[in-house]
């Protein structure tokens, strides 16, 4: 409440909550050439996890089919793609490790990659949908159409979240991927709610209800502490560096439990469900065969069917993808060479520990520790819902992911609130001096 005091805080606020409103609404407006009852009557007929997990992440707007369709999707893709060549391709790690500049070179390289992507991907489910006779008018012009107006929408979804990162508070990115995913929440909710206490007895619908309430809560205060939890690494600084000048200071670098967040599973979700959206596009279903049995390793439905273990191995493939792309993203997210040098620049030393390769080498060990615990609790976070619902029978599209992805976003945007609070607190000290 206290930031609502600040007009400038409370003005960024207000420009998150229009463009978020302004998202919500450009949302609702299907492209032309779409009937959007029979597209829906579509996405309910052919549901499944790539579907849903889109659908999630664009907030409701590829049900619409609206300009909005794509979401921000393409830029998390093209941010997927550019991080993944950034340890491949040398040109691309020299950018990475020349400061502010090459980081915005890496941002201009990335966005026009979303654009591309964005461009193609509406041009392949204009003619995958037109082929399926979800769109009318003529084929050729509707499908140009399609793809300019969702590339389009994909450029302003763009737009609008470099506006709120620069003018607003947080990562508008972010921003705008937590406002799609809570839209969709009260429908999710409220179809868990029922495949919980339909055709059941009133104490097993109490029961069944409550212990849905307490895995939410537990899953819940899990996540908040992988988005807040940290390590202390101490640090002691010599006598010349101690402003007293008796004797040395210490200090403390937080180093966070889940260094990844939440993109192993935004990479690993990703790559699973490229297969069955792809053939859902493209109208070929589950086929037969070999076809059919991949395609329902992919699907999380299908990972706890007693009557077809095989399908487990989806499961397996799921948690070394998770794995693989935890420790992978690590380096990209934290520098334990980096860490080191500004420990050294400063005059600071870890304690038992010798400077140089020894103190990196500590560092690097701790952050991979952590990241082992991180993984572990977000394989939880995520595979214990899939368990339960998969155990169940319930068709409810509430994942551990959404949760992650709303929960960092909330306490990532009040800490930037109390960041600025405590700037402007500063500046009123000094400005009293």
């Amino acid at each position: 409440m206290k930031a609502l005091t600040s007009r400038e805080i409370r003005h960024k606020l207000e420009l998150m909550v229009l463009i978020i409103f302004l998202t919500r609404v450009i949302s609702m407006i299907p492209v032309p050439g779409v009937d959007a009852t029979i597209f829906k009557q579509w996405m309910a007929a052919n549901s499944n996890d790539a579907l849903n997990l889109f659908s999630a992440f664009t907030g409701g707007s590829f049900e619409n089919f609206s300009m909005f369709a794509l979401g921000i999707t393409p830029l998390i893709t093209a941010q997927i793609i550019i991080q993944l060549l950034t340890s491949v391709l040398q040109p691309l790690s020299k950018l990475q490790k020349k400061g502010e500049h090459g980081q915005k070179v890496l941002k201009r390289i990335t966005n026009i990659v979303a654009v591309i992507l964005a461009a193609v991907q509406s041009c392949c489910m204009a003619i995958g949908f037109s082929k399926n006779g979800l769109i009318s008018g003529n084929g050729a012009l509707c499908v140009i159409l399609i793809t300019v107006s969702m590339t389009a929408g994909t450029g302003i979804m763009m737009w609008l979240g470099h506006i709120l990162t620069e003018k607003s508070i947080g990562n508008g990115v972010s921003i705008l991927l937590m406002s799609n995913i809570i839209s969709r929440m009260p429908s999710q909710f409220k179809e868990l709610f029922v495949g919980l206490t339909k055709n059941k007895h009133l104490y097993v619908k109490i029961g069944s209800v409550a212990a849905a309430v307490i895995v939410l809560i537990i899953m819940v205060i899990v996540i908040i502490y992988m988005s807040e939890g940290y390590h202390p690494l101490h640090v002691q600084y010599s006598q010349k560096m101690s402003q007293s000048g008796e004797e040395a200071e210490t200090g403390q670098i937080p180093i966070k439990v889940g260094i990844s967040g939440v993109m192993p599973v935004i990479f690993a979700s990703s790559i699973m469900a490229i297969p069955q959206l792809v053939a859902t596009i493209a109208g070929k279903g589950y086929g037969s065969g070999y076809s059919k049995i991949i395609l329902n390793m992919m699907s999380q439905k299908n990972w706890f069917d007693n009557e077809h273990p095989i399908y487990g191995i989806g499961l397996l493939i799921y948690l070394a993808l998770i794995v693989f792309f935890a420790f992978f993203y690590l380096p990209i997210t934290f520098n334990a060479a980096e860490v080191s040098d500004n420990i050294r620049k400063t005059g600071g030393f870890v304690p038992g520990v010798r400077a140089g390769e020894d103190t990196e080498m500590y560092i690097q060990n701790i952050s991979r520790r952590l990241t082992t615990i991180g993984v572990i609790m977000l394989i939880c976070v995520t595979v214990i819902p899939i368990a339960i619902c998969g155990s169940l029978g319930l068709s409810t599209t509430i994942s551990g992911t959404s949760l992650i992805i709303v929960i960092g976003v909330v306490t990532e945007t009040i800490q930037q609130i109390q960041l600025e609070m405590a700037g402007r607190n500063y500046c009123g000290i000094l400005c009293k001096d």
